[in-house]
């Protein structure tokens, strides 16, 4: 697995990044596993897939370009893109996830009958909230060979009642699940050192040469 250079799009990928978080109103801050400026000199391909379960795929498309953004932001590898297969140049390592269960809930405070008189006051309609529910199968795999080299599943949850009329509670609930994904997905992969991960990379690889 040879070092690669640091890309030329990091300042607009980040810049793009600050565009998405505003508008969407994420992100949390990581945990600290990598420093700023001192990445791991791979390329890193983001995939994700449906499971047991088969939602929309603009879902999951979302949530793989979310992730690309995430992974760029945090600083930890050279390089992120979105995985593709086809790639005359595939990257060093792919980060695998897939979406096992997904689960969306609108819980009320009030009667379906309070909602539904036409006397009830607008800000009646902020007495609900949405909670969602998935599970996720996280692995850091080897290119080409999809050999594990670090693995977790992570089951997340997220509950969230608009603030104002109008507002999307679903919308705001999915943001806070994807948050979720995006933390555990990071410290997976960025976990350790250079020499850490190629450790890992070279056990893997050996592992899945003997099978």
């Amino acid at each position: 697995m040879s070092p690669r250079k640091a890309p030329t799009l990091r300042p607009f990928l980040a810049a793009v990044l600050v565009v998405v978080t505003g508008a969407l109103g994420v992100l949390g801050t990581p945990p600290s596993v990598a420093k700023v400026g001192d990445h791991l000199p791979w390329e890193l391909a983001i995939h994700v897939s449906w499971g047991r379960f088969r939602g929309p795929d603009v879902w999951r498309t979302n949530l793989e370009n979310w992730l690309v953004l995430r992974f760029q932001r945090d600083d930890c590898f050279a390089s992120n893109v979105v995985y593709d297969e086809e790639a005359e140049d595939p990257a060093d390592l792919v980060m695998h996830v897939i979406i096992e269960d997904y689960e969306e809930q609108q819980v009320y405070d009030v009667s379906q009958a309070a909602l539904n008189d036409p006397n009830a006051p607008p800000e009646l309609a902020n007495a609900h909230s949405v909670r969602v529910q998935a599970s996720f199968d996280l692995l850091l795999l080897t290119v080409p060979e999809a050999a594990r080299v670090r693995s977790r599943e992570l089951t997340a949850e997220a509950n969230y009642t608009p603030r104002f009329v109008g507002e999307d509670a679903a919308r705001g609930a999915r943001l806070k699940l994807v948050e979720s994904v995006g933390r555990a997905a990071i410290a997976l992969a960025c976990k350790g050192n250079e020499k850490k991960l190629e450790k890992a990379v070279a056990e893997a690889r050996a592992s899945a040469a003997s099978n």
